[in-house]
């Protein structure tokens, strides 16, 4: 997996994940990517779908407005310009998966290895989808 940074999208599987949302004209893009970490123990889910996943969360709090700023995929403010607001459900399904995705136990927290800022990152994406 080629990792630039800790961002949600600062990786290619995130990157190339959101070519998905070229096109999408509903959330369901972004819950089938949350509903395979949500389904999947912490040590089952591959790296590459929980940065997946951590991404799809990203959208959610974007499409809440909870989160700014500059993303790396030129898809997701157009996605976003598209759909209605998510639903209740999808942002729970995003707070689910996220916290699969980051699990200790799992492939890509092992690969992060407790850096700190990938753990703030994430932190704030739970904050933001949470409004806590």
């Amino acid at each position: 997996m080629g990792t630039w940074g800790t961002k949600p999208f600062d990786n290619d599987n995130a990157a190339d994940w959101a070519f998905e949302l070229e096109d999408a004209e509903s959330w369901d893009v972004v819950s089938d990517a949350l509903r395979i970490a949500v389904e999947a123990a912490p040590s089952e889910l591959e790296a590459d779908q929980a940065a997946i996943a951590i991404a799809a969360g990203d959208v959610v709090a974007r499409g809440l407005g909870r989160v700014d700023g500059p993303v790396f995929s030129d898809e997701v403010m157009p996605f976003l310009a598209r759909v209605p607001r998510p639903s209740a459900e999808v942002v729970a399904l995003a707070v689910s998966a996220i916290a699969v995705a980051t699990s200790p136990e799992g492939e890509l927290a092992e690969l992060w290895e407790g850096d700190p800022g990938w753990l703030a990152e994430n932190d704030q994406l739970i904050t933001a989808l949470t409004g806590v």
